[in-house]
């Protein structure tokens, strides 16, 4: 039995030329792996922000007009009025008094916390602006005989909740395409040399027929170890 050996000409990211280089990002950019960490991403910086809710994310980046990026589920109104103390952006300034605060903790005593973000059926843009939290809050509030309701307090509530939202898909939105389409040569160089990845001349990736090879030759050694 022969064992055939075939040695492979592989570089460092950093050795390669400039046109390599681009096409090793582009491959790195266009891996659907990192679609999915993109994902992962964004539910835990949303878990983060809002740690009493049951919130998921909808988006698409490919550049068409209906893209974009979509919060939807239960969001828990206790956390709106946390945000200060997790996040730097100051979405809440001095919109609510004290006393609104604890008029708007009052009426979800009495009635519920949550309120349900909508999904995007269609598409993947931010769908905030299709809540309807002060007649549904106003509504429920009036059905278990709430008096004098202070409708001013949940308009607040409601305007705070799609600002907050909307700032936050977008945002989400530009960090995506800067993570899905640009990477700088620092940032691949790091990576590469983190995962040890190595590349052929014009810049294809190596590191998985190296694999392939390396399970080839232990498959041959255990075939004759078994043989033996």
């Amino acid at each position: 039995m022969q064992h055939l050996i075939k040695i492979y000409n592989v570089y460092s990211y950093s050795e390669l030329s400039d046109e390599a280089k681009e096409k090793a990002k582009e491959d790195y950019l266009n891996d659907y792996c990192r679609s999915e960490a993109l994902t992962d991403i964004y539910m835990e910086d949303l878990k983060n922000i809002f740690p009493n809710s049951d919130l998921k994310i909808q988006w698409s980046l490919n550049g068409c007009q209906s893209d974009g990026v979509n919060i939807y589920g239960n969001l828990n109104i206790n956390d709106i009025f946390n945000l200060p103390n997790v996040t730097d952006m100051k979405w809440i300034g001095d919109e609510l008094t004290e006393k609104e605060i604890r008029t708007m903790k009052f009426y979800m005593s009495e009635y519920q916390e949550d309120i349900i973000l909508p999904m995007n059926r269609r598409y993947c843009y931010c769908y905030i602006n299709h809540i309807d939290f002060l007649a549904d809050f106003y509504s429920a509030l009036e059905n278990i005989g709430i008096r004098n309701i202070n409708s001013n307090v949940l308009c607040k509530i409601e305007g705070i909740i799609r600002k907050i939202i909307k700032e936050l898909c977008n945002r989400y939105e530009r960090i995506g395409e800067d993570y899905l389409y640009n990477i700088s040569d620092e940032e691949m160089e790091e990576t590469s040399e983190a995962n040890d990845w190595k590349y052929f001349k014009d810049g294809s990736f190596f590191a998985n027929i190296d694999l392939v090879a390396k399970n080839i030759i232990l498959m041959d050694v255990i075939k004759n170890r078994k043989g033996a």
